[in-house]
């Protein structure tokens, strides 16, 4: 994809599995769409905007959700673009996994085994 002058192109690298490699693809429209309004309100210049559009290409593939949100979170440090992208896609990955628990809880507790529910619930597998 290229516009105004800036290149964003998906790694060919696939990412472990498909929910990740289309997590990849959504951030990087997003982070796009972002970059492209703030260089038309003029509040980001042309150089800018390519350095934001190569560090984040330098930062795939990510090889886990764990590792997506590190990496997007000290991009998010460096530029306010990123930092939006970022608040969205953490915020989505929370309400996954917390879903992911109760539904694990619910297994166990439907198996009686109460034990491992509490475990669940306190952050272990």
């Amino acid at each position: 994809m290229n516009m105004n002058g800036i290149v964003f192109m998906t790694q060919t690298n696939q990412p472990p599995n498909d929910e990740l490699k289309v997590l990849e693809q959504t951030i990087e429209k997003e982070l796009l769409d972002l970059i492209l309004l703030h260089l038309e309100s003029g509040s980001l210049e042309l150089e800018k905007a390519q350095e934001i559009s190569k560090e984040y290409l330098a930062l795939l593939p990510f090889h886990d959700k764990a590792e997506l949100l590190k990496k997007l979170g000290s991009l998010s440090d460096k530029y306010q673009e990123a930092q939006e992208v970022y608040a969205k896609v953490a915020g989505d990955v929370e309400k996954e996994d917390a879903a992911e628990r109760v539904e694990q809880m619910s297994q166990h507790i439907k198996t009686g085994n109460i034990e491992e529910a509490l475990k669940v619930a306190k952050g272990g597998e």
